[in-house]
């Protein structure tokens, strides 16, 4: 029997005439899913690169807090250690002089370094707060924990997981709209999520989630996702971080 032949003509923009390549069939196809293959392994190692390089973003952003926290509890220690030194003063020259003044001068002493003390705790406190607020109102999870990219545009992506995944709220925000399919969450920094292509939504309108939290589950296709920065989109890929 004749092998299957597969004929590819290549046409020259040149006056130059045409050229055929007679190909064995089989040898077509395993050409065929190669260079599939390494366009979607291309695909996902992008997407990886990319994960990791948010990841270590944020990893310096913490590092950069935490060397900030340290610095404010040295200054703290200094000062405790400052005024343990004037009050050790003000206890021996009572003991030299009687004086009721120097109790008036230890009191003041450690009223002012208690307030200070406190104001300064109070301001790491709020510091701290502010930036798990702002972390957790910011969109850098994936809406789904397992999947891949399956395509990329201006108006997002479309990423592939199993049929019955859960979506996850990538921010905390309030629920916009919550139906046919389809989920708008809006995070209150001009941020906006989308998810489309639902077969089940579990939230409603008004409903408050919280980062991670589930909003609805996937059929057979893929998730439709987009972050729109005062109404206009955006690159998701500029805040997933995992």
């Amino acid at each position: 029997m004749k092998k299957r032949l597969v004929t590819i003509i290549f046409i020259p923009h040149s006056q130059r005439s045409s050229f055929n390549l007679r190909i064995p069939l089989a040898i077509f196809y395993s050409l065929t899913l190669l260079c599939a293959g390494s366009i979607i392994l291309s695909g996902l190692f992008l997407f990886k690169f990319r994960a990791f390089s948010q990841t270590r973003r944020a990893n310096l952003e913490l590092s950069r807090e935490v060397a900030k926290i340290r610095e404010t509890m040295s200054d703290v220690r200094g000062l405790e250690a400052k005024l343990k030194v004037l009050i050790g003063s003000s206890r021996e020259t009572e003991v030299a002089t009687g004086s009721p003044a120097q109790e008036s001068l230890q009191a003041l002493l450690e009223e002012r370094f208690s307030e200070k003390e406190k104001r300064s705790l109070e301001e790491l406190q709020k510091g701290l707060e502010g930036g798990r607020m702002r972390e957790a109102s910011l969109p850098s999870l994936s809406p789904v924990e397992k999947g891949w990219i399956t395509s990329k545009s201006w108006k997002g992506l479309e990423i592939a997981s199993l049929p019955g995944s859960a979506v996850r709220a990538t921010a905390e925000g309030r629920i916009l709209h919550a139906s046919e399919g389809k989920v708008i969450i809006d995070h209150e920094n001009g941020l906006k999520t989308e998810y489309g292509n639902l077969e089940r939504v579990s939230v409603k309108v008004g409903e408050r989630v919280k980062k991670g939290d589930s909003i609805g589950y996937l059929g057979g296709r893929g998730i439709s996702y987009q972050i729109k920065r005062f109404d206009k989109e955006v690159d998701p890929l500029d805040y997933i971080g995992d």
